[in-house]
């Protein structure tokens, strides 16, 4: 089984590419390692990352939350869990249940 540094290296690359398919906008700022967890049966893991998005441009902009965001200097940041098997490869990326 690969190391915790490799599960998080493959679930960082594997964020940054999903989000270059989406376009050069959609590329997340800032990601940071918030856990990392192997399974109990030792065979993937699982890795929680946190980003904040490009500054929203057009018609997000004009949100009514944005003016407060920007008051209140908190920049929001989104959650994923990325699943790495055991060899390194992407099983899932999901939204962290709250």
């Amino acid at each position: 089984m690969i190391d915790a540094h490799q599960a998080v290296r493959s679930a960082y690359n594997y964020l940054i590419d999903m989000a270059e398919i989406q376009g050069a906008d959609r590329i997340p700022k800032d990601v940071t390692l918030e856990e990392v967890e192997a399974a109990p049966t030792m065979d993937k893991w699982f890795v929680t990352l946190s980003y904040s998005m490009p500054e929203n441009t057009g018609a997000e902009a004009d949100s009514a939350s944005e003016p407060l965001r920007h008051f209140l200097n908190q920049p929001s940041r989104k959650f994923r869990v990325v699943t790495i098997d055991g060899v390194g490869g992407f099983i899932s990326l999901k939204i962290p249940s709250s």
